[in-house]
């Protein structure tokens, strides 16, 4: 099973995410405390969302790595779970529904393009990013179907959640670390459409 590097490498790298990053995604609504606990399936769903925005990132920053197949494993992947990750969406809509009210789509918009940041920023903090990705891309395309569902895939190179998981106060959440920045829009990623959920395959780089 794929691994992500942990240790003293693995410090320097949230205390370099930290550093650039402005806002945490508590922002949104004024504060973490604003925000109720997750219950076991919306956190699944949102490192689900995580894993998506992280492979889909990977695939569009790591064409100069052809040879990782990035592409067509974001494409396998999301065309092998699209049922579940449709799940996981409309998991993660209805917490921001309860969460946000009335504007939980501007929230939910916020949230994944700061997912989306922050996988970008990975590519310039950790040189093995193209590689960990590629290991966690295969790793979780050999698995049965239903693993995306219930959450069976590596959570270590994923941000904390937004929230705490109910009635597990140790969970870690975005409040304190790993914390991605808020409406700052990449240009080279701005084929990326995050919102709500989206499955369609990326194009590869033309030659």
């Amino acid at each position: 099973m794929y691994r992500g590097h942990g240790g003293f490498r693995a410090v320097l790298r949230r205390a370099a995410h930290a550093a650039v990053a402005f806002a945490a995604i508590s922002a949104v609504a004024g504060g973490a405390a604003a925000l109720p606990c997750m219950t076991r399936a919306e956190t699944t769903a949102e490192q689900a969302r995580g894993l998506q925005a992280a492979l889909m990132v990977a695939a569009l920053k790591c064409v100069h790595k052809p040879g990782l197949k990035l592409h067509e494993n974001y494409n396998a992947f999301v065309s092998r779970y699209n049922t579940e990750l449709t799940s996981h969406s409309n998991v993660m809509q209805a917490y921001f529904k309860r969460s946000y009210g009335q504007g939980y789509k501007d929230a939910l918009n916020k949230y994944m393009t700061s997912l989306a940041n922050y996988f970008s920023l990975s590519t310039f903090g950790n040189k093995t990013f193209c590689e960990d990705m590629a290991a966690a891309a295969v790793a979780i395309n050999a698995k049965a179907d239903g693993a995306v569902l219930r959450g069976e895939f590596e959570t270590t190179l994923l941000p904390a959640t937004s929230a705490p998981t109910c009635n597990d106060p140790a969970s870690r959440t975005m409040a304190s670390r790993d914390v991605p920045m808020l409406n700052s829009r990449i240009p080279d990623l701005a084929s990326i459409h995050m919102p709500d959920l989206d499955t369609r395959p990326v194009q590869a780089a033309a030659n």
